[in-house]
């Protein structure tokens, strides 16, 4: 009875070590998958930090290439008499 009553004890010890051991390893991959996902994370913002970067260049260009078109098509202004035959 000794006998049968140690090799289960054993049994259920080496249960045991079994099932921490698989609680660590999921552990593990558990810290192994959030920090995969971290790092996507960052690397998403930081990729959407440049195309707004990118937007906002392109979006003050255009304002600029639209102001010049503006002026452009504006009709020449006539001189002034005054200012043409004034004295500096």
């Amino acid at each position: 009875e000794t006998g049968k009553g140690r090799e289960g004890a054993e049994q259920l010890r080496s249960e045991l070590l079994q099932e921490r051991l698989r609680g660590q390893e999921q552990a593990l991959r558990f810290e192994q998958e959030r920090q995969t996902w971290q790092e996507e994370k960052e690397r998403v913002l930081r990729y959407q930090r440049e195309i707004q970067g990118s937007y906002m260049d392109m979006y003050r260009r255009n304002q600029a290439l639209e102001h010049e078109l503006r002026l452009l098509r504006e009709p020449p202004t006539s001189w002034s008499p005054r200012l043409e035959s004034s004295k500096i």
